[in-house]
């Protein structure tokens, strides 16, 4: 793993305004040419508890990135309930959620562009394969 990707994780998952202030030193880079995107967790609200969400400070990265990516997916995932991944009312409450703290032109919806394929709960082979002992009745 890089020494940059390490920093960037121990800024990001312990103190969310040191990551903000991190991301804030994209000053130094457009001179250059070069944009800062900072990919936000799921939040939908701004204490939200969780590992992926303290530190995450909508307001502060929204001020101090160029964009913001919308992680608005994984709600469903192989090994949980059946359920869909991005279901319309959590991206909902997250997007309005980042529109109270940052500014709409900063935001980028991220959005699912897989399914994930679910099991047979008979035979645990992927769900509609030919061979399933259901599908033959």
């Amino acid at each position: 793993m890089p020494a940059w990707t390490w920093i960037l994780s121990i800024f990001q998952h312990r103190r969310g305004e040191a990551y903000a202030a991190f991301v804030a030193l994209r000053s130094t880079l457009q001179p250059y040419g070069y944009t800062v995107t900072v990919a936000l967790s799921p939040k939908t609200y701004a204490d939200q508890p969780g590992l992926l969400y303290e530190g995450h400070n909508y307001a502060l990265l929204g001020a101090a990135a160029d964009f913001v990516f919308l992680m608005t997916y994984e709600w469903g995932y192989t090994y949980g309930p059946p359920m869909a991944v991005a279901p319309l009312p959590n991206v909902q409450t997250v997007v309005e959620y980042a529109l109270s703290e940052i500014p709409a032109e900063k935001c980028i919806l991220g959005c699912r562009t897989m399914a994930i394929i679910g099991r047979c709960r008979i035979c645990r082979e992927p769900a509609g394969h030919s061979l399933c002992p259901m599908r033959r009745q």
